[in-house]
Protein backbone atom coordinates (compact mmCIF):
# COMPACT_ATOMS: atom_id res chain seq x y z
CA UNK A 1 0.00 0.00 0.00
CA UNK A 2 1.74 3.06 -0.68
CA UNK A 3 1.20 6.36 1.04
CA UNK A 4 0.40 8.29 -1.79
CA UNK A 5 -2.94 6.45 -2.95
CA UNK A 6 -4.72 6.73 0.54
CA UNK A 7 -3.53 10.39 0.20
CA UNK A 8 -4.74 10.98 -2.70
CA UNK A 9 -8.08 8.60 -1.91
CA UNK A 10 -8.98 11.49 1.06
CA UNK A 11 -8.27 14.30 -0.90
CA UNK A 12 -10.68 13.50 -3.86
CA UNK A 13 -13.30 12.38 -0.81
CA UNK A 14 -13.09 15.47 0.88
CA UNK A 15 -12.98 17.64 -2.24
CA UNK A 16 -16.16 15.59 -3.82
CA UNK A 17 -17.81 16.13 -0.28
CA UNK A 18 -18.02 12.33 0.09
CA UNK A 19 -15.96 13.32 3.39
CA UNK A 20 -16.86 16.06 5.32
CA UNK A 21 -14.66 17.89 7.50
CA UNK A 22 -13.74 17.48 10.01
CA UNK A 23 -13.52 14.20 10.01
CA UNK A 24 -12.77 10.93 12.20
CA UNK A 25 -10.78 7.43 10.85
CA UNK A 26 -14.32 5.87 10.91
CA UNK A 27 -15.65 8.48 8.44
CA UNK A 28 -12.27 8.52 6.76
CA UNK A 29 -12.92 4.71 6.42
CA UNK A 30 -16.43 5.16 5.18
CA UNK A 31 -15.99 7.80 2.20
CA UNK A 32 -12.57 5.59 1.02
CA UNK A 33 -13.12 2.02 1.13
CA UNK A 34 -10.90 -1.07 0.11
CA UNK A 35 -7.48 -0.04 1.54
CA UNK A 36 -6.77 -2.35 4.68
CA UNK A 37 -8.37 -1.94 7.61
CA UNK A 38 -5.41 -0.84 9.92
CA UNK A 39 -4.57 1.54 7.26
CA UNK A 40 -7.17 4.37 8.31
CA UNK A 41 -6.11 4.65 11.88
CA UNK A 42 -2.64 4.40 10.90
CA UNK A 43 -2.69 7.32 8.57
CA UNK A 44 -4.28 10.04 10.39
CA UNK A 45 -2.54 8.64 13.78
CA UNK A 46 1.13 8.99 11.70
CA UNK A 47 0.07 11.70 9.55
CA UNK A 48 -1.77 14.30 12.11
CA UNK A 49 0.25 17.14 14.11
CA UNK A 50 -1.46 19.72 16.04
CA UNK A 51 1.24 22.14 14.65
CA UNK A 52 3.70 20.62 12.84
CA UNK A 53 3.74 22.83 8.97
CA UNK A 54 4.96 19.31 7.80
CA UNK A 55 1.56 17.11 8.79
CA UNK A 56 -0.68 16.27 5.79
CA UNK A 57 -3.31 16.31 8.43
CA UNK A 58 -4.60 18.82 11.12
CA UNK A 59 -5.82 17.40 14.36
CA UNK A 60 -7.81 19.61 15.52
CA UNK A 61 -9.53 17.49 18.78
CA UNK A 62 -9.40 14.27 20.03
CA UNK A 63 -9.77 11.72 16.84
CA UNK A 64 -11.11 14.77 14.70
CA UNK A 65 -8.71 15.70 11.15
CA UNK A 66 -8.84 18.67 8.56
CA UNK A 67 -6.61 18.42 5.91
CA UNK A 68 -3.67 20.85 5.45
CA UNK A 69 -3.37 23.12 3.33
CA UNK A 70 -1.31 25.45 3.00
CA UNK A 71 -2.65 28.96 2.19
CA UNK A 72 -1.78 32.90 1.65
CA UNK A 73 -1.48 33.86 5.54
CA UNK A 74 1.74 32.07 5.58
CA UNK A 75 4.54 34.48 6.70
CA UNK A 76 6.44 34.11 3.83
CA UNK A 77 3.57 34.46 1.72
CA UNK A 78 2.79 37.73 3.49
CA UNK A 79 6.32 39.16 3.44
CA UNK A 80 7.08 38.26 -0.50
CA UNK A 81 3.42 39.99 -1.24
CA UNK A 82 5.14 43.02 1.04
CA UNK A 83 7.90 43.08 -0.15
CA UNK A 84 6.97 42.87 -4.47
CA UNK A 85 8.38 40.74 -7.69
CA UNK A 86 11.78 41.79 -7.26
CA UNK A 87 11.98 40.84 -3.41
CA UNK A 88 10.02 37.45 -3.93
CA UNK A 89 13.33 35.77 -5.53
CA UNK A 90 15.45 36.64 -2.22
CA UNK A 91 12.50 35.33 0.19
CA UNK A 92 12.18 32.23 -1.50
CA UNK A 93 16.29 30.97 -1.43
Amino acid sequence: MKYDQVYRALVEAVESGRLSEPFTAATFRGACPGFPEGTYRAFVWKNAAGGDASAVLKRIAPGKYLLSRPGPASTVGKLAAAAGDDEKAKLSR
